[in-house]
């Protein structure tokens, strides 16, 4: 028997006529809309947050006029890394680990068609698979503006919640520009980036390209669908103690490893008639039929019937179909793949053999209308809606600071705490806090973080216990030859100095009273935690404590002139000698606050001066805030303040010590361009006490306005729940939380959810952390949370080795070498060999 073969041309078949202003014209005279719509990412919402989505949808298609068809096509298609090398070290090996990975990308449409009854309601055999004559006529340009009104409506409706927006495709995302190809070239070329056309083999199973094979399956019909649908099912493990949703048909969708097509229509008829249609198919039914199954039948319709009428349920006509399309090689591999996805979702959808370009030719922008009448089924509006893809990958910032990988993928995905991320309205403020409990990889990740934010031009000062940042903080000084990456240990060789006064005349107000600014609230804070009063302090002595301090500015301001700076002794023997005076019995000029001379029993000057002698040029501490010309110790843009050999020792001198250190980065902080990042590792607890709250808070709170980040790191929930400073203070003005593995925390985990503020969702997102043994953290912001894999290469690895016997070899080879970055190359190598 011969085969006959017929030949045609691809726009013979081709359903569409012309793009005009980005409107498609179909040959059946039907205009569409498009637009490429951003999803939330998987596991980034809770069930309620689905229901809304539905509800939006379902309030939006009752907007539209009758026989408007929707349609929601789903792109997946592989893509490989390719990393952008900047010259960088570790960022440049970051990328080389990763280059070449292949992953899926998604891209969702939505495709508006308005079209007649005639155009929508066709039988398969007069669709595009058999060419399409152009008779209808054109629409004219009221037509246009008319449904054009309608689709602003309709989109207006659907952005009115956060969850979805929408970017209108103009005519260059459709037909292409510039050597750029347009979404029409690309959906005939499967999606694949070629630079030449190939001839199409079509049949009615087949609809072959290149060396690409398409193979569809269907839902055609309501019995297809199981008995109950929802909108979201449950992703966890049976017995998990954590539930993450995503969408009903999600098993097809973010979750099907190959590329593929997600197609959803919905035709909304004239109510009126759909019910008629039925009514006529009842009747048809009883009308002289013995049948038994007829009458059954006829009686469910009547029923069905009757309920939209009571109910008042909308109703529509639906189609969903699975476009997957590969190699003749991987053939076998992608059906099962389709096929195990399907009967994940308990759906029987039916692979298509007698259709296949029709439901090829559907999916083309424009020809929505050639999907069949045998191929829609009425079904109700708002479970058809609840059959969509209401989630992406997500969770991704294109000018974002610094990457991560999707916890789906495994690929780098950019990502922000700072700038980029406040322009998309995540956070209102670039503070964060983080807690990781002891072995969870809290320094690992805060290293891989401000690695990536310091090659992208951020200036970071890291006040640190432990030798977490030594590694990075050595790469970066041989990278940048010094300039940068500055490491500041201290011992009895290599003493912190500071000057407390920078900027001192700035303290008073116009009026000469004393301005609570971030210099004079940090000497506050800084003479509240060397001494502090019998009783405490309290709301009589505080300001008492002010006034000294008023007066001490205008008698520096007076003796010095010509940028010299006084220091902390200077300070201390104006006390001793002018204000001890004022306390004495008569004085001429004693102390005043408000209208009233302070009695000496109101504030013990003796015992102040006591407390804060070894701060003087002849006491224990005379190194610490004595430096007449301090040095510049925060011009680089990568240094770190080690302070671990002082934590055990005095405990006011080092909580002073901490103090002078934030003080310091607050003056850069104001004065320095462009973004700075304050991060805190520990150091916290020494500068968490009552009265140091109103500083740290006053600098959380500014931080924004001088394009600054703090992050503060903890360990443990005790140190936390016990501090009202970072309660109050950080946790309440710190737009992000930055969560390891909480399984330690399990069961007191209420407590950490509430004192977080975390919602539903993002509980099920923290408990859910490295259940699959990846390396993952949760990233919450004010308006979007999601949880990340930490994967780094083996540079980056041994970079950011916090464990002191772990890193000595790489250390101890550095020094040898007089090269860290040839000790981790030549390690890596020993390694990988």
């Amino acid at each position: 028997m011969d085969t006959v073969c017929s030949r045609k041309e691809l726009y013979e078949l081709l359903p569409v006529m012309d793009v005009v202003d980005g409107v498609v014209i179909s040959k059946r005279g039907d205009m569409t809309f498009g637009w490429e719509v951003s999803l939330p990412g998987a596991y980034s919402l809770a069930e309620e947050d689905y229901d809304i989505i539905v509800n939006t949808f379902v309030s939006a298609l009752k907007v539209l006029p009758a026989w408007t068809m929707v349609h929601r096509q789903d792109v997946f298609t592989y893509d490989r890394y390719r990393g952008v090398y900047t010259g960088s070290y570790l960022s440049d090996c970051y990328n080389r680990h990763f280059e070449g990975r292949r992953f899926l990308r998604h891209r969702q449409f939505l495709f508006l068609t308005f079209c007649t009854k005639g155009s929508a309601m066709k039988s398969n055999s007069q669709t595009a698979a058999f060419g399409i004559r152009f008779t209808a006529p054109l629409p004219t340009e009221e037509d246009v503006a008319s449904a054009f009104s309608k689709a602003e409506e309709f989109i207006s409706v659907l952005s009115s919640q956060h969850y979805l927006s929408f970017r209108r495709l103009e005519q260059q995302d459709l037909e292409g520009a510039d050597g750029r190809e347009g979404l029409m070239d690309s959906y005939l070329n499967f999606f694949q980036d070629s630079p030449v056309d190939s001839d199409y083999v079509i049949g009615p199973d087949i609809f072959n390209t290149f060396d690409r094979r398409l193979l569809a399956f269907k839902v055609s019909g309501a019995d297809c669908l199981p008995g109950t649908v929802s909108n979201v099912r449950s992703m966890n493990d049976p017995g998990a103690p954590f539930q993450l949703f995503a969408s009903f048909f999600a098993p097809l969708g973010v979750f099907l490893d190959c590329e593929h097509v997600f197609n959803q229509y919905i035709l909304v008829p004239s109510q009126d008639e759909a019910l008629a249609e039925q009514d006529r198919r009842r009747r048809k039914m009883t009308s002289g039929s013995r049948s038994a199954d007829n009458r059954v039948n006829a009686k469910e319709l009547g029923e069905f019937i009757e309920d939209v009428h009571v109910d008042g349920v909308q109703l529509c006509y639906s189609h969903l179909n699975i476009l997957a399309f590969c190699p003749e090689k991987d053939y076998k591999r992608v059906l099962a793949l389709v096929r195990s996805g399907v009967t994940t979702t308990g759906v029987r959808a039916v692979r298509a053999m007698q259709d296949v370009p029709s439901l090829f030719f559907a999916g083309f922008p424009g020809g929505e209308s050639e999907i069949g009448t045998d191929n829609l089924y009425l079904s109700e509006l708002v479970g058809t809606v609840c059959l969509g893809l209401n989630e992406g990958f997500g969770g991704s910032i294109d000018d974002g600071s610094f990457l991560i990988s999707d916890r789906i993928r495994k690929v780098p995905v950019r990502l922000d705490l700072g700038l980029a991320a406040r322009a998309h309205r995540w956070i209102a403020n670039f503070n964060s806090f983080v807690l990781g409990p002891s072995g969870s990889g809290k320094s690992f990740l805060v290293n891989f973080i401000l690695q990536q934010c310091y090659d992208n031009g951020e200036n970071i000062f890291v006040i640190d216990k432990g030798g977490s940042y030594e590694g990075l903080c050595s790469i970066i000084r041989e990278l940048s030859g010094g300039r940068d990456g500055v490491y500041l240990s201290w011992d009895e060789n290599h003493r912190f100095s500071f000057n407390p006064f920078i900027g001192f005349g700035l303290w008073l107000t116009p009026e000469g009273g004393l301005s609570l600014s971030s210099g004079a609230l940090f000497f506050v804070s800084l003479l509240s935690t060397l001494w502090t009063p019998e009783g405490g302090w309290r709301s009589e002595n505080v300001p008492i404590l002010y006034e000294i301090i008023r007066l001490f500015v205008i008698y520096a301001k007076r003796r010095f002139r010509g940028g010299d700076l006084p220091v902390f002794d200077d300070f201390y023997h104006f006390v001793a000698s002018d204000i001890l005076r004022m306390f004495e019995p008569g004085s001429a000029e004693p102390l005043v606050v408000g209208e009233n001379p302070v009695r000496r029993e109101e504030f013990d000057v003796s015992g102040f001066l006591r407390a804060v002698s070894p701060y003087s040029a002849k006491g224990a501490y005379s190194f610490l805030l004595n430096e007449r010309n301090p040095k510049d110790m925060f011009s680089n843009r990568f240094s770190v303040f080690e302070v671990d050999s002082i934590s055990d020792g005095d405990a006011t001198f080092y909580s002073a010590c901490v103090l002078c250190m934030v003080n310091g980065f607050d003056l850069k902080m104001r004065r320095a361009p462009g973004f700075k990042r304050l991060v805190i590792d520990e150091a916290w607890a020494a500068i968490t006490n009552e009265t140091m709250g109103p500083y740290l808070k006053s600098l959380w709170k500014q931080a924004r306005k001088y394009q600054t980040g703090a992050m503060v790191i903890s360990q443990e929930l005790d140190d936390i729940l016990a501090s009202d400073v970072i309660k109050e203070a950080i946790l309440a003005n710190s737009d992000t939380k930055i969560l390891l593995d909480q399984s330690k925390n399990a069961q007191r985990f209420d407590e950490l959810a509430s004192l977080l503020g975390l919602s539903e969702i993002q509980q099920n997102q923290v408990l859910s952390l490295c259940h699959k043994n990846d390396h993952e953290v949760y990233i919450g912001m004010k308006a979007w949370s999601n949880v990340f894999v930490i994967e780094a290469s083996k540079q980056q690895a041994l970079a950011f080795e916090s464990d002191k016997e772990e890193k000595a070899p790489l250390l101890r080879r550095a020094e040898k070498l007089g090269s860290i970055r040839k000790a981790i190359n030549e390690l890596v190598g020993k390694v990988s060999s």
